[in-house]
């Protein structure tokens, strides 16, 4: 459940919602996507984008207090709703390559699950990702075999 509903279950639902400590059981990331002819075309501005979120991560490992407050205000929660999901979450900029794991997962999953044709063969995954741009402006955050 995606916060802060699970915060409010837990107010609202009393004796009723348990909640189950499994940490790491599921990792929940956001992914940047753009095509391969506007990352050739616009490349500065990939790399703007990049730096940008880097920036914004960094402001809210120093002032996690305002950050907090700030996303309370610009989403219209309450700054304790925030509070209680606030160490949930993970503010990095990074390409790992659990990403890659996971999507071969999600694939196999799917083909299994009868949702892609047999015959269609498994993407070579590693043909749409590119580490290029995150390498330039931060080379650490790239945990991944592929270049």
């Amino acid at each position: 459940m995606w916060e802060p509903w699970g915060h409010i279950a837990l107010e609202l639902g009393g004796a009723d919602v348990a909640v189950i400590d499994t940490p790491k059981l599921y990792s929940q990331t956001f992914n940047l996507l753009v095509s391969n002819e506007y990352r050739l075309a616009q490349t500065r501005k990939s790399i703007a984008v990049l730096g940008a979120l880097d920036e914004a991560i960094q402001f809210i490992k120093k002032n996690p207090d305002e950050a907090k407050r700030i996303l309370a205000r610009d989403v219209g929660i309450d700054l304790e709703t925030v509070k209680a999901a606030w160490s949930t979450y993970q503010f990095e900029l990074t390409l790992q390559q659990s990403l890659l794991t996971t999507v071969q997962g999600q694939a196999r999953w799917a083909r299994r699950e009868g949702h892609v044709g047999s015959a269609l063969a498994e993407p070579e995954f590693l043909n749409f990702i590119d580490s290029s741009l995150l390498r330039k402006i931060k080379p650490n955050a790239v945990d991944f075999v592929y270049p």
